[in-house]
């Protein structure tokens, strides 16, 4: 999701990019179940590719229109269903939109 903002952010989902945990417990059991990493590095890279590729084609992004990018997913990860290739396509489709590219 993609909403228009003051400044370019990242909005961290509340299970797959937690960083508070009840207990040390908790904390460990999270990252063995989903890994250290959540979608938010995803929406940086692409955010950063799609800056970069429109810096290459000359494409002048408006300067201040800024976003808050943010994440949602229920397809399972590890299970070769390409979860990351389709959080990096949703992004790319919300700043091709939002820019109008």
């Amino acid at each position: 999701t993609l909403v228009p903002s003051a400044r370019v952010a990242f909005e961290r989902h509340p299970v797959l990019d937690a960083e508070e945990y009840d207990s040390l417990g908790a904390m460990r059991s999270a990252v063995e179940a989903r890994g250290f990493y959540g979608g938010v590095r995803l929406l940086k890279a692409t955010a950063k590719v799609f800056h970069e590729w429109c810096e290459r084609n000359g494409i002048a992004l408006p300067a201040g229109r800024n976003f808050i990018l943010s994440y949602d997913t229920n397809i399972p990860r590890q299970a070769g269903l390409s979860g990351s290739s389709a959080i990096c396509c949703a992004a790319l489709n919300c700043l091709l939109r939002f820019y109008g590219v």
